[in-house]
């Protein structure tokens, strides 16, 4: 409540407030019947004390709050009549109701600093489901279970009692209580109201010096951390001005802090990275964000050293922006390890891609070297060969019926076949001649019908339409893996048929070949003699396609090719 609205509210005095008649004759009185109507003038004195309190708590100095909370007491004490007042506070665990502040009259026992929780029990419970406590007369007036205060009325001859609970925000804080030992009074309904006000006023006062003292034992925290945490930190109010510069910070800079407040600590910034570096700052500062930026900042020895500098905006209690608070690292060596790291990663990666270039070309000159040869034998040894073999059988239609001539031609007549049929085979593992003259579909077809002869194995062949413009180097690959994958179902799975399926879909060429055989666990099959394994997956990946295979013991296994139809060239 402020100090007008205090002003503005009516506080009728009750008899029982009068500080101008004697206390003896106020109890005659009373027990006379005989009423006493409050005059305007005490009317006044309560409302001027009123508002001389809230004038005087106003923006009061935390190590000044108990002090005048004393000569409040005494203030009250002294006009309404009574003998002695104090002030209890709920400690911070809100385990303990403390009496912390009292004043007592001449000759009334002190009100002693007691634990209210121990020693009187049903007052502390009361207060603390904010209640307010009005015995007139005591110990009538109190409760059968209030066993301890009855002994405590008894024994220090309290006759009548008041207490009002403080509250801030809704939450009981603590009490005032004002106590009569030499006659019995009451508390009417205004008085309490008064009282209340008063309590509104103390309660206050107390929030804000608990503030302070948490306020004060936080930054003192805070500058013990900062003071002994082993980077550069740094605050800056919300003017974007600097207000501080830890221990650590004057040390690795050597310029000493006056120099460094305000906008001095840029002066240490790297001319290169000035700009950039208040740019971040001032970006980061008006809509309130975090920033992290690298800049390099001047050492006390002249070296500029790359500082890692992370900001956070800095908010009161109640969402006022205080400005930013930040941390700096000297990051200078990892720089230098990661500078080092990327140049040796550049040039692994340049070594990795001349190697792959170098095995590309070798795979080249390798397939057009097979090509020569292939037509080579398949142009001119193949024919030789099969001109060989019209001749010996023209031979032994013309020789007659020799007993020894007619067996050893036609046994040289199944050589020559023989070896025409080998070197066939041979040219068509060299180079696959039908693939530049048919295209992949039939030469699969071809290889599959030729593995299916010479295995024993059923191939069932699947495949569909391709595009027309396939490259001829993506599809040497898919010949060559589909080769290799048969040769390993012939070696390893023990099986009587199996499946190679050739489709298009989209953007992408799918070959796959398939067993229910043996099968192997792949992830050592690099390491098996004869499975091609790596060189299945170094051809698929000089044409940028996938290779996965899937397989387990007992399970067969299954090849897959996927090439991108629309790729650039390796």
């Amino acid at each position: 409540m402020d100090l007008g609205e205090a002003v503005r509210c009516p506080l009728p005095v009750t008899p029982q407030g009068l500080g101008a008649l004697p206390s003896d004759l106020c109890g005659v009185l009373e027990e006379a019947g005989c009423p006493l109507d409050p005059p305007v003038e005490e009317r006044q004195q309560f409302e001027t004390l009123l508002a001389e309190l809230s004038a005087a708590f106003v923006n009061l100095p935390a190590n000044q709050v108990d002090s005048q909370i004393e000569s409040a007491l005494q203030r009250l004490v002294v006009f309404l009549g009574v003998d002695r007042g104090g002030l209890g506070e709920l400690l911070i665990d809100r385990k303990q109701l403390v009496i912390t502040h009292s004043y007592h009259m001449p000759g009334v026992p002190l009100l002693p600093r007691i634990i209210v929780n121990e020693q009187l029990p049903w007052y502390a419970q009361t207060i603390y489901q904010g209640e307010v406590l009005r015995l007139s007369r005591l110990p009538d007036d109190l409760p059968p279970e209030a066993t301890h205060e009855r002994q405590y009325c008894l024994q220090v001859g309290l006759k009548s009692h008041v207490m009002i609970p403080l509250k801030v925000t809704g939450s009981v804080v603590g009490a005032i209580g004002f106590g009569s030992l030499r006659r019995y009074r009451d508390w009417p309904d205004d008085l309490i109201q008064r009282l209340r006000l008063v309590g509104e006023i103390f309660a206050n006062a107390l929030a804000r010096k608990r503030a302070d003292i948490v306020l004060g034992e936080s930054e003192g925290r805070f500058r013990l951390m900062a003071e002994t945490t082993p980077v550069m930190v740094w605050m800056s109010g919300p003017d974007k001005l600097c207000t501080y510069f830890n221990k650590h910070w004057l040390d690795f800079t050597g310029r000493p802090l006056e120099h460094q407040l305000g906008d001095g600590w840029s002066k240490g910034v790297h001319p290169d990275d000035l700009q950039r570096c208040l740019h971040t700052y001032c970006e980061a500062f008006d809509p309130r964000r975090e920033f992290c930026m690298e800049y390099r900042l001047k050492r006390f020895d002249g070296e500029y050293r790359w500082i890692l500098d992370t900001g956070v905006p800095r908010f009161a209690a109640d969402g006022t922006f205080e400005g930013y608070i930040g941390s700096c690292v000297d990051v200078t060596d990892q720089k230098q390890v990661e500078d080092a790291l990327r140049a040796k990663e550049q040039s692994l990666r340049q070594t990795r891609e001349s190697l792959r270039k170098l095995a590309a070309k070798l795979l080249h000159a390798q397939e057009e070297e097979r090509r020569r040869i292939a037509r080579e034998m398949h142009d001119d040894w193949t024919q030789r060969l099969a001109l060989l073999g019209i001749d010996i059988a023209k031979l032994q239609r013309h020789i007659g019926s020799p007993e020894k001539a007619l067996p050893l031609l036609s046994m040289m007549q199944g050589i020559v076949v023989e070896l025409s049929e080998d070197m066939h085979a041979l040219s068509r593992q060299l180079h696959p001649s039908i693939l530049d003259d048919l295209g992949l579909v039939e030469a699969l077809r071809s290889e599959c019908a030729s593995f299916s002869r010479r295995e024993g194995i059923a191939v069932v062949y699947r495949p569909e339409e391709l595009p027309p413009t396939l490259p001829k180097d993506a599809a040497l690959c898919v010949y060559r893996v589909a080769q290799e994958a048969l040769r390993n179902i012939a070696k390893h799975a023990a099986v009587s048929e199996a499946w190679v399926t050739l489709s298009a879909t989209g953007r992408e060429l799918l070959l796959r070949i398939q067993d229910k055989g043996f099968g192997f666990d792949p992830a050592g099959g690099h390491s098996q003699p004869g499975l091609g394994l790596s060189s299945m997956e170094e051809r698929v990946r000089l044409i940028q396609a996938k290779l996965s295979i899937r397989s387990a013991p007992g399970s067969g296994t299954i090849v897959e090719v996927r090439v991108p139809l629309a790729r650039s060239d390796p």
